[in-house]
Parts: structure tokens; sequence; C-alpha cells
């Protein structure tokens, strides 16, 4: 039986959210995680400090690193409760992903809040439906979803347009899937 909130969403929406997720469940997922701002942040500074996140987590993993992240907001109604903006994200990367690690470095970003900590960061268990819940807001007026690199992990992906960008980046991550976890 589906979950609650995949039973509150329109039959098209949850056919966009079950085909995405059925494209996404290729990608060997290392890591679900949430990420929350002890804060109150605008949406534009939300994402530029996600986008200075994965470049310092690319950084201290020394490998390029895939996610999608489902973001979402609501504003506060009869029935539920207002949620600040947070992501729910997939995470991998030819090499391992250390959940302290990147636990540390989100929380430079968003602190740690004083009520409940602001990442939450478990192993990706396919069963758990990550990837649906990551894009359960992608149609909605306060979610959307963004993702990276996700052609370095997808298989068996080719460019539609080969140069020697993409040649030169097939070739240094085909040298780093050959050390992988």
């Amino acid at each position: 039986m589906p979950p609650n909130w995949y039973q509150t969403m329109a039959r098209r929406d949850t056919e966009t959210v079950a085909a995405y997720a059925e494209w996404l469940g290729t990608i060997p997922w290392q890591l679900f995680a949430t990420f929350t701002f002890a804060w109150r942040i605008s949406d534009a500074q939300a994402d530029e400090d996600f986008k200075a996140f994965i470049n310092l987590l690319e950084l201290e993993n020394r490998s390029p690193i895939g996610f999608v992240r489902g973001d979402e907001k609501r504003r506060a109604s009869c029935s539920v409760s207002e949620s600040g903006r947070h992501y729910h994200v997939l995470l991998t990367s030819h090499l391992f992903l250390d959940q302290q690690m990147i636990t540390r470095i989100w929380r430079e970003y968003a602190g740690s809040g004083n009520s409940q900590d602001s990442a939450r960061v478990d192993p990706y268990d396919a069963k758990l439906g990550g990837a649906e819940y990551c894009l359960k807001m992608i149609n909605e007026t306060e979610g959307d979803w963004k993702f990276r690199n996700l052609d370095l992990f997808l298989p068996g992906y080719e460019p539609a347009k080969s140069n020697t960008r993409s040649r030169r980046r097939a070739a240094r991550n085909q040298g780093r899937a050959s050390t992988a976890i």
C-alpha cells in the first residue's frame, strides 16, 4: 500500500513521479538525505548554499557527486503546519560517501538547529521509495527538483554530441569508475 503522501497526489502526478523514479532507479545511489536549515532562508540563498555544499563535498571526496534533489516548502493551512525550505536528496559517487562527512559539511552551511538536526543522512534502500519521496512535489507550486552529474552514473549513457570536452569528461569519469567502491 502506498504511503499517505502518495495517496493524496493527483493520478497524473503519481504517474510522472513513478516514471522518473523508474528512470532514476538505474543509478547506484549510496545515500538518501534530508537537509533543512536552522534559520529562515530565501529560496535563492538556499540554492546557493546547496551548490557550495556539493562543490565542497566533491572537493573533499575528490570525485564528482551525482544527485537528485527534491525541493519542498509548505505554507501553513488548517491541516498542515508550515515547513520552511528543505531538500530530500539522493546522492552517489564512484567513491564511498561518508555519512558523517556529509552531515558535518551540511551543518557548516545550514547550522545544526536546536530542536532537530539539519541533516539526516541514511544509506539508500531502493525498497523505501527514496526517489519517489524526493520527487513528490514535482508539480507543486512550492516544489521543484534539480539534479547534477546523472550522466556519469546512468548505465549505458552516451552523450548526444561528442566533442573534446565531453570525451575528456567521459575519460576522467571512466578512470574514477574503474577504482570505484
